[in-house]
C-alpha cells in the first residue's frame, strides 16, 4: 500500500520561494492565491531577535475535515493518500475552506470558482514525476515518498526529531518539518500583531524608514491572506431557519397538546409560515453557493459524512410534514393534524440543531466547537417562534393568555439563550480560541455583540416581556420585544460567524 507524503527539511531550506512560483506556474494558480506559500514570523526581544519561515501547503490529512465536510465528495482521497479534488464535481459551498486547519484550500476563479489546492501535482505523479516543488528545489529541501515504505528516505527521516502542525486536531497531516522553529508553526501565536515591515504600506517618498514591529511578542512579518469562507448569507440562513423551526415547534406543541384558544390560527399559520421560511432558507443556502447551478448534487450525489448533506435531508423531511400538516389541516382532518404535529417536534428540534454539528466539522475553529451550540440554536428557535407569533397574533388579534404563553416562551428561550453564550464565550482553550473570543467580546465586533446580541437582542426584551407579564401592559410591549429579540439573533449570528473565521488558520 502506498501513502504518499512530503517533509520539508528546514536545515536546508533557503526560503527561497521557488516551490511557490513553480506551484503557480504548474498549476495555472490565479494571482493572489497560493498553493504553497512561505510564512515568516518574527519573535524575541532586542538583542536576542529571530526571524524564522515555514514553507505551509495541504497537508492530505489521513483524517482530512475537508474530505468529511464536502457535501458532493469533491474532495476525496486517491488510493496513494493524496487528498486530491475535482472541479467538475464541486458545487462552491466553501465548507471545505472553513474545516480545513491549515488554509490550504481556495476557489479557483479561473475555474469557475470551485476549490483548488496542493495536490502533489497528481497529474505528473500519475505520469511518473516529481511534484513541481521537488524538482525546482534548489538545496533538495523537499522530500517526497512513500511513507509505508520502511526502506525509503522519508520514511526514515519521519522515525524522529520531526514535527506536524497542529496534530492536536488528530487530523494525522502526512506533512512534516525538520528543523523548523515551534514558533513559526503555531498559527495561533502569529498572524495576531502582524509587522508593519512587510505587511503594511509604506510611503517612500517620505524619505522614512518603515516603522518597527511593536511588540516582541511572534508576530508575521510575511504571510499570504486568506479570506474567510462564510459570509453573511449563512447567519441570514441561520436565521430564517430559527424562525421556520420556532415556529412550527410552538405550533406542535399547541395543537398536539389540544390548545383550542386561535386554533385555526395557529394550525394553519404554523406550517404556512414555516414554509415560506423554509423556502427563503433554501433559496440563500442556494444563493451562497458559487456554482448555484449545481446544487441539486446535495441530495442526488451526496456524502453522507458530511453535515451539509445530512442538515439538507433533515430540511426536506420538515419541509414534507409542514406541507403534509397544512394539506390536512384545509382537509379539516384534525385527528390527522395532532399526529403529524406531534411528528414535526422531533424533526423541528432537529432542524434547528443541525448547523451546530456542521460548524462541529471545522476542527481548527475553536470558537465553533462549543457543546453549548446545539442548546444555543434550539433556545434561539424558541425565541424566534415566540417573537414571530407574537407579531402574528399581534395583526390577527388575540386573547391575553396567548400572550402570556408566548411572553413565558420569549422568556425561557431569551434565558437559555443567555446562559449557551456565557458558555460559549466563557470557557477556557488555547489562543485561538481566546483571539476569537477577544474579537467579539473587545475588539472590532464588540459593539455588534454588546449592542446588538446582547442589551437589544436579550436584555431589552427580556425586560419588555417581564414588564408585560408584571404590569398587565399593553401588547405593544411584546412586539417591541419581539422585533428586538428578532435583531438581536440576527446580531449574533452574524457576530458568531465572523469571530469563528477571524483567527488565521496557518
Amino acid at each position: 500500500m502506498v501513502k504518499l507524503g512530503f517533509v520539508i527539511d528546514h536545515r536546508v531550506c533557503i526560503g527561497c520561494h521557488a516551490c511557490t512560483v513553480a506551484c503557480k506556474a504548474e498549476n495555472d494558480v490565479p494571482l493572489g492565491d497560493f498553493r504553497t506559500w512561505v510564512k515568516t514570523v518574527e519573535h524575541g526581544a532586542f538583542p536576542d531577535v529571530r526571524r524564522s519561515f515555514v514553507i505551509e501547503r495541504c497537508n492530505h490529512c489521513e483524517n482530512a475535515p475537508c474530505i468529511s465536510i464536502c457535501p458532493v465528495n469533491a474532495l476525496y482521497k486517491r488510493a496513494d493518500g493524496i487528498v486530491d479534488f475535482s472541479t467538475e464535481q464541486c458545487i462552491g459551498c466553501r465548507a471545505c475552506q472553513a474545516a480545513c486547519p491549515y488554509d490550504a484550500i481556495y476557489m479557483d476563479s479561473r475555474q469557475g470558482h470551485t476549490v483548488a489546492k496542493c495536490n502533489f501535482c497528481s497529474h505528473r505523479i500519475d505520469a511518473g514525476a516529481e511534484p513541481a516543488c521537488v524538482t525546482v528545489c534548489p538545496t533538495q529541501a523537499i522530500i517526497f515518498g512513500d511513507l509505508d515504505d520502511a526502506e525509503s528516505r522519508i520514511s526514515r527521516l519521519t522515525l524522529d526529531g520531526v514535527m506536524r502542525p497542529r496534530e492536536e486536531l488528530k487530523t494525522e497531516p502526512q506533512l512534516a518539518y525538520i528543523g523548523v522553529d515551534a514558533v513559526v508553526l503555531a498559527a495561533d501565536r502569529t498572524s495576531e500583531r502582524p509587522s508593519a515591515i512587510m505587511t503594511s504600506p509604506w510611503d517612500s517618498g517620505l524619505n522614512a524608514s518603515a516603522p518597527p514591529a511593536e511588540t516582541a511578542e511572534p508576530h508575521d512579518v510575511y504571510n499570504v491572506s486568506h479570506s474567510a469562507p462564510w459570509h453573511s448569507l449563512v447567519a441570514a440562513y441561520m436565521g430564517t431557519k430559527s424562525i421556520a423551526t420556532g415556529v412550527l415547534l410552538i405550533a406542535a406543541l399547541a395543537v398536539g397538546s389540544g390548545y383550542e384558544p386561535q386554533r385555526t390560527l395557529i394550525a394553519l399559520g404554523g406550517p404556512a409560515i414555516a414554509l415560506l421560511l423554509l423556502a427563503a432558507t433554501s433559496l440563500l443556502l442556494v444563493a451562497d453557493l458559487e456554482r448555484p447551478e449545481r446544487f441539486l448534487r446535495i441530495v442526488l450525489q451526496p456524502n453522507w459524512s458530511s453535515w451539509l448533506v445530512r442538515g439538507a435531508y433533515i430540511l426536506l423531511a420538515f419541509g414534507a410534514l409542514a406541507a403534509l400538516w397544512l394539506v390536512l389541516e384545509i382537509a379539516g382532518a384534525h385527528d390527522a393534524v395532532r399526529v403529524v404535529a406531534w411528528a414535526s417536534l422531533p424533526v423541528s428540534v432537529a432542524t434547528a440543531v443541525y448547523t451546530a454539528f456542521l460548524f462541529w466539522q471545522a476542527p481548527g475553529r475553536e470558537l465553533w466547537r462549543s457543546r453549548a451550540f446545539a442548546p444555543h440554536l434550539l433556545a434561539q428557535a424558541v425565541v424566534a417562534g415566540a417573537a414571530t407569533w407574537l407579531i402574528v397574533i399581534a395583526v390577527a388579534g388575540a386573547e391575553r393568555e396567548l400572550y402570556e404563553l408566548l411572553a413565558a416562551a420569549l422568556l425561557g428561550g431569551l434565558a437559555g439563550g443567555a446562559l449557551a453564550t456565557a458558555s460559549e464565550y466563557g470557557r477556557g482553550g488555547t489562543a485561538h480560541l481566546r483571539r476569537a473570543r477577544a474579537l467579539a467580546l473587545r475588539g472590532a465586533l464588540a459593539p455588534a455583540f454588546w449592542l446588538g446580541a446582547v442589551l437589544a437582542g436579550h436584555l431589552a426584551p427580556a425586560a419588555l416581556a417581564a414588564a408585560y407579564l408584571a404590569l398587565d401592559g399593553p401588547a405593544a410591549l411584546l412586539v417591541a420585544a419581539a422585533v428586538l429579540a428578532l435583531a438581536g439573533q440576527a446580531t449574533q449570528d452574524e457576530v458568531w460567524l465572523r469571530a469563528g473565521q477571524a483567527v488565521s488558520q496557518s
